[in-house]
């Protein structure tokens, strides 16, 4: 499809912002998946069914000074305490449950942009 192509140009001629085209680009990834008829809970046959697959972006170092926080390392002879880095954490599960998302045959290679919308 062309939309991201569209959303592009819409954005240099200074037509949408780039917020917008940020919003609609997600709204079409989000379309382009392909179509899913069950959601069950605790079942992925393999990780491409899962629901949720995201990660937590994690946190820098940073350094505490009590009375704020430099997002920066703190220096050799600072007072301050140093807030140790985050590492990214996948996220797969939600309110203690693998969300897994089952497709019939039928609609296992369709997507949003296959239906047909009738008034």
């Amino acid at each position: 499809m062309a939309i991201p192509i569209v959303l592009s140009a819409l954005f240099i001629e200074g037509k949408i912002q780039y917020s917008e085209a940020y919003y609609f680009n997600k709204i079409y990834q989000n379309w382009n998946k392909t179509l899913f008829t069950t959601v069950t809970t605790d079942s992925c046959k393999n990780i491409t069914e899962q629901l949720i697959q995201d990660f937590w972006a994690g946190t820098k170092a940073g350094c505490n000074c009590f009375t704020y926080i430099k997002n920066t390392t703190c220096g050799k002879r600072s007072t301050c305490k140093g807030i140790a880095a985050i590492n990214p954490i996948p996220i797969s599960i939600w309110r203690g449950s693998r969300l897994c998302r089952e497709t019939s045959s039928y609609w296992a290679n369709k997507t949003y942009f296959d239906l047909m919308i009738e008034k």
